[in-house]
């Protein structure tokens, strides 16, 4: 083995192992998995990004057969996913501080529309 492949093989097996991003869809499939995400300390990915996470996916139009644009199905997985942003926002305390400083206006509208 060259040296530098012995530098690589070195490099990559002595990096600390980094627990994967939690996905947004995975919260759908587990129940209980918000609740324990949100106590750990540095949750990643981190509150607000989740409520962007649930809202985008909310709020994605859906194309017909004939490619037309139509608005966000009521359904019930785009409520599971609105409702998941909602209790973000609670566990956030309602701080609009902390959701004005990191949201985008358009979607703090949303956030707030849906209450």
């Amino acid at each position: 083995m060259s040296a530098e492949a012995a530098d690589r093989e070195a490099a990559t097996s002595s990096r600390p192992c980094t627990p994967p991003q939690t996905c947004w869809f995975e919260f759908l499939l587990e129940e209980s998995l918000l609740e324990k995400h949100l106590r750990k300390p540095c949750p990643d990915p981190a509150p607000v990004q989740l409520i962007v996470q649930f809202l985008e996916q909310a709020s994605k139009p859906s194309v017909n057969e004939q490619n037309q644009v139509q608005p966000p199905p009521d359904n019930k997985r785009n409520r599971i996913l609105k409702l998941l942003a909602l209790k973000v926002a609670a566990h956030l305390k309602w701080d609009l501080d902390i959701l004005e400083k990191r949201y985008a206006r358009f979607k703090r509208s949303l956030l707030l529309w849906w209450l």
